[in-house]
């Protein structure tokens, strides 16, 4: 069901199909590169402890399969070929990333978009706890921060996070996402509701902007396989202005600007002055944060 608004319709659209075949679970280890148009969709990371965590990702890859099918799930753990997940790991170039650092933020910005970011946060293990002299959950603190103020910049972004009550600094975690945030970020309690809700989240379709001839998918310039289907639609000439668009859009929705003044600035099909209106307001926009 579509609801007009100004010469647009905000609806929903399911994206789902046509991607890659495959099993139940497709599984990217570090720090192997997939290419994008080989991985499934929805695309999960897990983002939490690993040294001195357990094996709490196996149990999540485990909930998430047994929920989604097919689901694809990158997880910073070098499970070797003797692990029981190594079966599911997912072929591609082999240590394409000089860390592993730069594998996670090159997983985890696309999990943010074309699925979820599931944050866990455990306590230390008491039979397995951290040996390297370093304090439990250091780098997944900072991960979170940093996803903060990404998340303060672009609320469409998906992550969710959950938390056992004793992971340190909970509470000073807890109130910089209550106040940067503006609301109430829920942090659930059990790594099960957690899936739950990070499935819940990914399942949510991303806003769409559609014209008479034509839609923009906000959130959604970089995926190839919408890219792919709107050169196929329209031709590449055309799809290029939609994409422009969309960039555009992207970025002023990014800035705070309200989707009724955009969509003012846009009626009926896409043209050369609409585009140019847009970026006079993203000008305009600029100029004003940086007075």
């Amino acid at each position: 069901m579509a609801t007009c608004l100004s010469g647009f319709y905000l609806l929903v659209s399911n994206f789902r199909s046509g991607y890659p075949p495959g099993g139940p679970l497709q599984l990217i280890l570090p720090k192997t590169l997939v290419p994008d148009g080989e991985i499934l969709r929805p695309l999960f990371f897990l983002a939490g402890p690993i040294k001195g965590g357990g094996n709490w990702q196996q149990t999540a890859c485990d909930l998430i399969a047994s929920k989604m099918d097919p689901v694809a799930i990158a997880a910073p753990r070098r499970w070797t070929a003797e692990h029981p997940m190594h079966t599911h790991r997912a072929p591609g170039q082999e240590e394409a990333f000089t860390r592993q650092t730069l594998w996670e933020r090159h997983y985890l910005d696309r999990a943010a978009d074309w699925g979820c970011v599931l944050f866990w946060l455990l306590n230390e293990s008491k039979s397995e706890p951290r040996q390297d002299g370093q304090p439990y959950g250091r780098d997944t603190t900072g991960e979170l921060s940093a996803w903060r103020i990404k998340l303060l910049h672009n609320p469409s972004l998906k992550v969710v996070v959950g938390a056992e009550p004793d992971f340190p600094g909970l509470s000073v975690l807890t109130c910089n996402l209550y106040e940067d945030l503006g609301y109430d970020f829920p942090i659930y309690s059990t790594l099960e509701e957690t899936v739950d809700a990070a499935i819940a989240m990914a399942n949510q379709e991303p806003r769409t902007l559609l014209a008479p001839q034509g839609e923009i998918k906000v959130g959604m310039m970089e995926d190839p396989h919408y890219r792919r289907d709107m050169i196929a639609q329209f031709g590449a000439e055309k799809a290029a202005k939609y994409f422009e668009a969309g960039d555009l859009i992207d970025s002023l929705l990014a800035r705070g600007v309200p989707v009724r003044d955009i969509q003012e600035l846009l009626q009926g099909d896409l043209v050369d002055w609409q585009l140019k209106a847009l970026h006079a307001l993203s000008e305009t926009i600029g100029n004003k944060a940086r007075a």
